[in-house]
């Protein structure tokens, strides 16, 4: 919106942030902005430039914050790196000042569906590695102020289904395996079913191998969690809502489709959350590719001269790294050796064995060379572990 256009709260919100930007980000810490906008507020008031009314009215006001995702931006990752190409490529003064109309290959259904399933994904591999704790306990003295303040910030949305939430504990049952909630105006409940993940976490302990038994082992009266609404019960005159145990992902992940005749970007996911991170993990993180490499070494063996009925000995080879004065006993996956091989089982199965004999056949150099004419522009580390895909690349 124009600047014209901001109430007061808003603008002593902006116009606390140039002091520490990150620091005060309502989207990284509410509470803090909420803090930091309370105080431009009060100094405003005291130098006269608002009255005490119209202080104690703006201090009421809920933050209400544009969510980028479901907003204007649905692929900041992606509208980010067209931007660096234009800028690296025309210069500043085009990008920013000759009104460009800029065309892009982004199909917006396409890149909604991937933000929702990487979403979906991390919360369930994060869920995996167990129950990190609540978000923070508060006294029963706080419970009332608390929930006055969410009810302030829900009075104009009511929940919807698979909206996260914050929530407040307000009573256990253990014998039948249920969680009291509030939200805002709203009461909750939350079976152990649907907490049941929340163990400890503990990297010896394999995923389901040990899940909770009782509520009270995990959460207690005043805890404040996140949920995610399974459904709301609207024949209750208190509206009951169905909760769900969430938490925020430590994970990040990244996610790139490609329409493979053109070569055209469909969709780019560069992490959880640009607003958090705008580091690309699409087109900046380097991981190594592994068997996803293969491909490049087999491509660049056909152009060579082999064929896929050329026989390779899938048999034990032992390397001896001059260097560190240690030896390399490579394996395939299931740790047997299959003798003599077509090369076109060799890829169909991922054999290890027969792809590193392909790639020393070949000639270490060529092969590099070759992924580098196909467009991998990632450095690639010469050695024979090339064929398992060691070398570090980008996704794109």
């Amino acid at each position: 919106k124009s600047a014209e256009k901001l109430t007061l709260p808003e603008a002593a919100l902006l116009g606390g942030l140039p002091k520490a930007p990150s620091t005060y980000s309502p989207y990284l810490d509410k509470d803090r902005a909420l803090a930091r906008r309370s105080y431009v507020l009060n100094r405003m008031a005291e130098d006269g430039y608002i009255t005490e009314e119209e202080k104690a009215s703006a201090l009421k006001a809920p933050i209400k914050l544009v969510d980028s995702e479901k907003g204007g931006r649905p692929a900041p990752y992606f509208t980010e790196n067209v931007r660096r190409y234009i800028q690296k490529r025309y210069g500043s003064e085009v990008l920013y000042r000759e009104g460009l109309e800029v065309y892009t290959t982004l199909d917006v259904a396409m890149q909604k569906a991937a933000r929702s399933a990487m979403r979906k994904g991390l919360l369930e591999l994060d869920k995996r590695q167990g129950y990190r704790g609540v978000l923070k306990k508060i006294p029963q003295e706080e419970f009332d102020s608390f929930l006055e303040a969410q009810a302030r910030n829900t009075e104009q949305a009511l929940p919807t289904t698979g909206q996260i939430v914050e929530a407040l504990v307000t009573g256990i049952d253990s014998e039948k395996g249920s969680v009291e909630l509030r939200v805002g105006p709203y009461r909750g409940v939350m079976l152990l079913k649907d907490m049941s993940w929340a163990r400890p976490p503990d990297p010896q302990i394999a995923y389901g191998a040990v899940q909770v038994k009782d509520p009270a082992d995990v959460l207690h009266r005043g805890d404040i969690i996140r949920a995610r609404i399974l459904n709301m019960d609207s024949s209750e005159e208190s509206k009951l809502l169905h909760l769900a145990l969430e938490q925020e992902p430590e994970v990040q992940g990244a996610l790139l489709c490609i329409e493979t005749k053109t070569g055209k970007i469909l969709a780019m996911i560069g992490g959880r959350d640009y607003r958090k991170s705008e580091f690309n993990r699409a087109t900046q993180a380097r991981r190594q590719p592994g068997s996803a490499f293969k491909p490049f070494i087999y491509t660049a063996a056909f152009d060579k001269g082999m064929t896929p009925a050329t026989i390779v000995m899938d048999t034990p080879v032992i390397y001896k790294d001059i260097l560190n004065d240690t030896f390399w006993k490579p394996q395939n996956f299931e740790e047997k050796f299959y003798g003599p091989t077509l090369i076109r089982t060799g890829l169909i199965k991922s054999r290890n064995l027969v792809t590193i004999k392909v790639l020393k056949d070949i000639g270490i150099n060529y092969a590099a060379d070759y992924a580098a004419n196909l467009g991998i522009k990632s450095p690639l580390t010469r050695d024979l572990s090339m064929a398992l895909g060691s070398s570090g690349v980008t996704l794109i």
